[in-house]
């Protein structure tokens, strides 16, 4: 027996199948980038997305390849404090916006960035 699909039926999957489709589409974070670099902390910025839940940030250390960190942030803030670097460590930092249940980081360009060192006071030495 023969199944016959009715023409509201076909209709009815595509509307549904493109308007999944359109939700999962990662939204760019605009203007990700350093603020400011320390020796054991870097602060990084963006712009706020109206739309968005919460945002995330991934901290890869470049030597090691692996994420070390993730940060969730609350959606009304755009600039955030990376604390707890080694210094003098090269590190790329990734972010999304939770938009709709999705947060995909390769919508967006990761930052490279590397701590300073840390200094010693003339004081340290007396």
């Amino acid at each position: 027996m023969k199944k016959v699909l009715s023409l509201a039926a076909v209709f009815s999957f595509f509307v549904v199948s493109s308007v999944a489709a359109q939700s999962e589409v990662a939204v760019e974070v605009q203007n990700f980038s350093v603020w400011k670099v320390l020796s054991r902390s870097v602060v990084v910025n963006w712009n706020r997305i109206d739309d968005a839940d919460f945002y995330k940030i991934q901290v890869i250390r470049s030597d090691e390849g692996h994420v070390i960190k993730t940060l969730k942030v609350n959606k009304k803030t755009t600039k955030k404090k990376i604390a707890g670097l080694a210094p003098e460590t090269s590190y790329i930092v990734k972010i999304c916006a939770m938009v709709s249940e999705v947060c995909n980081f390769d919508a967006n360009a990761p930052l490279s960035v590397s701590t300073k060192p840390l200094f010693l006071l003339k004081d340290d030495f007396e």
